[in-house]
């Protein structure tokens, strides 16, 4: 399989969406001292056969070099290292087999990125290096007035137009404010008296109840029932008991006292129960028992339903909606109104957050004028590139790559890339045209 290099090759622009290859730089704001940026640069490309069939091949050798001129020149630095191609995209980091050294963005000013691909030569052109928009104002780093967790040596010190220490060191700002160094701890004082005790906290909320105590002994019996019932009626007396033997007949002696009286005779049967008295009141409660084992669980009870089928979630991001168009032939024109060089439809789409890919080579044979380029989605312009020439002549191989994202909503939509020269007469010429799009969310 033979790699188109020129024609074919798209560079994509990653760390600003510059005309040539952008490197990311440390902001200028107080960061962390002793963290560094990784010393890292992305890098991407789309490889095209000769027929304008995306390349795929898992193990292609890459030869990754930077030079200090557009052309010939010294190179400062070299990484080989075999990089993984699916559907015609190449991506990959520079510095992370090889590492980039130190100084190569602190010394030179002017770099040039060379590309090799397999066994075929150097692409051409070289691809300058160029500084991402917002990373412009971190080269002020190098020589900040004020460094977090560093020493600084200014002559002077003004803070909001007004001097507060000359060059002499002396404080001239407002005294107003300003505190010596703290002196030495003094001797503790003697404890002060106990302040008033503090108003109570609100009661607490209560606690949950606990568990039943074990059960207490029995209290002491209660006092008796009521008063004892009425005796009952004296029952009939009973028959005489028998007569004992008479005994001899004595002396008639004088009269004797009186004798005794006999035993009673037998006693009648008990009367009726009266009725019970008034219950007598209840002793004190004993102890609470100890909690009882636990009971047995019960029965498991039925399964609940089947909840209803989730929606289908959404498919792979690259499958069906991926596209592509393309136009490889110069096309050129003299008008300062736009040119349609390469126009498409995509097919029917789902919403959602689409990545649109345009590249093209340029070229504008005067050096006092621009080129400009317009990408339209659905006839409104969603990107504008407009840049004059550093030298003229058609010699000129220029180009361009632009990424977009936007959201699109669900149907058909047109792509169309045109282009111009902002002076009538002027030649503008473009080729190696490709538009793509895919959906990433």
């Amino acid at each position: 399989m033979e790699i188109r290099t020129r024609t074919s090759f798209v560079l994509l622009a990653l760390l600003g969406l510059g005309t040539t290859l952008g490197i990311a730089a440390t902001a200028a704001a107080p960061a962390t001292p002793g963290v560094d940026p990784p010393a890292l640069v992305q890098y991407q490309a789309r490889l095209l056969d000769n027929t304008g069939v995306p390349i795929s091949d898992p193990a292609l050798t890459v030869v990754l070099r930077i030079w200090d001129s557009p052309s010939g020149g010294t190179t400062l630095y070299t990484e080989s290292k075999t990089v993984s191609v699916a559907a015609g995209l190449l991506s990959t980091v520079i510095g992370d087999t090889t590492p980039l050294p130190d100084n190569l963005f602190e010394e030179n000013s002017d770099l040039y990125l060379g590309v090799q691909l397999g066994t075929d030569v150097e692409i051409v052109p070289r691809h300058r290096f160029a500084t991402v928009p917002y990373a412009i104002r971190a080269k002020s780093a190098s020589s900040a007035d004020d460094v977090p967790g560093m020493d600084i040596t200014p002559n002077t010190v003004t803070v909001n137009g007004v001097p507060v220490i000359d060059a002499a060191g002396n404080w001239v700002g407002n005294p107003t404010g300003l505190v010596g160094p703290t002196g030495p701890a003094g001797p503790t004082g003697a404890d002060g008296d106990d302040g008033p005790p503090g108003p109570p906290g609100p009661t607490g909320a209560d606690g949950a109840a606990g568990p039943p105590g074990p059960t207490g002994p029995a209290g002491p019996t209660g006092p008796g029932g009521g008063a004892t019932g009425p005796v009952g009626p004296t029952g009939p007396t009973g028959p005489a008991g028998a007569t004992g033997p008479a005994g001899p007949t004595g002396p008639s002696g004088s009269d004797g006292a009186d004798g005794a009286t006999g035993p009673a005779g037998p006693t009648g049967p008990a009367g009726a129960d009266g009725a019970d008295g008034a219950t007598g009141p209840a002793g004190p409660p004993g102890p609470t028992g100890g909690v009882g084992p636990p009971g047995p669980p019960g029965p498991t009870g039925p399964t609940g339903a089947t909840g209803p089928v989730g929606p289908t979630g959404p498919t792979d991001v690259f499958g069906t909606e991926f596209g592509f168009f393309q136009s490889i032939p110069v096309a050129s024109t003299t008008s300062d109104t736009f040119q349609t060089k390469l126009s498409g439809a995509t097919a029917s789409l789902p919403a959602g957050l689409y990545r649109i890919a345009v590249s093209y080579g340029w070229n504008l044979d005067s050096t006092t004028t621009d080129f400009e380029a317009r990408l339209l989605l659905d006839g409104i312009s969603g990107m504008t590139h407009r840049q004059e020439p550093s030298d003229s002549g058609t010699d000129q191989q220029r180009y361009v790559a632009r990424v977009l994202y936007l959201n699109l909503s669900a149907g058909t939509h047109t792509l169309n890339l045109e282009y111009r020269a902002t002076q009538a007469g002027d030649t503008a010429s473009i080729w190696d045209a490709v538009i793509e799009y895919w959906r990433v969310q």
